[in-house]
């Protein structure tokens, strides 16, 4: 299958998925503040920080990745029960996650009771969920009425100029520091070619919404590369 239909399949994603983090594995780290130009660490911070001050009893983050907000979330709400889920061993194996409360899971069939989590978290997951629609679905299940859900991604901007620019510079800073890591381009060019399918903040608002969400709060970072979403179940939600 060639890179233009490769995101439209989620069993190719998938796979697509557990081979690149697979290979990245204990790079990630590094990877990450390369691609943001060292702003990865205060993201996340801001994002963890943005979260609600209050005593939640089970927090979830999902694809958990190198376990950077893991340890953020477990700082914050240090009297909750702390979970993280990534779909490859090679995350879940790094230092960070080891410490922490990682399992092998994927993100659209989590196991975990219904309404049994206040609040979930993911950087960089939805982008990469092979079926995003399914991934929301779970989301929800597995979320309490009234509990709030918070990602951090790159973004694709609502301007196609703009979108298109970004993706091509993505593309280049991410060809050059994939060959400097890994001796091979193709590793973090994944990224622009997953936002080609990736919705606007404005469409995944809507999709949110359709699904029994609310209060959705948006933040771009970084010249509009990357952004934060928060929502909210209603309180009088359940999932079917």
């Amino acid at each position: 299958m060639n890179k233009k239909n490769l995101f439209h399949s989620p069993g190719e994603k998938r796979q697509r998925n557990s081979t690149i983090f697979s290979c990245i594995g204990s790079k990630y780290n590094s990877a990450t503040r390369l691609l943001s130009f060292g702003q990865d660490r205060r993201w996340k911070k801001f994002f963890v920080d943005s979260l609600p001050d209050i005593a939640p009893k089970v927090v979830l983050d999902i694809a958990s990745g190198s376990g950077d907000i893991l340890t953020l979330l477990r700082k914050k709400y240090p009297a909750a029960q702390v979970l993280g889920s990534d779909l490859t061993f090679a995350m879940v194996d790094v230092p960070e996650n080891r410490e922490n409360t990682c399992t092998l899971q994927d993100m659209q069939n989590l196991a975990l009771p219904d309404a049994s989590v206040d609040i979930l978290t993911g950087g960089y997951a939805l982008r990469n969920a092979p079926d995003l629609s399914a991934v929301m679905d779970e989301i929800f299940r597995v979320l309490r009425p009234g509990g709030v859900a918070a990602f951090l991604d790159f973004s694709t901007p609502k301007n196609h100029l703009h979108a298109k620019i970004n993706r091509a510079l993505l593309y280049i800073w991410g060809y050059l520091w994939s060959l400097i890591l890994h001796g091979r381009g193709d590793i973090y060019t994944y990224i622009p070619e997953s936002l080609k399918t990736y919705p606007t903040a404005r469409d995944l608002r809507k999709k949110f919404y359709k699904r029994g969400f609310e209060k959705f709060l948006h933040r771009k970072f970084f010249f509009g590369f990357t952004e934060m979403i928060i929502v909210e179940k209603r309180a009088n939600e359940t999932a079917e």
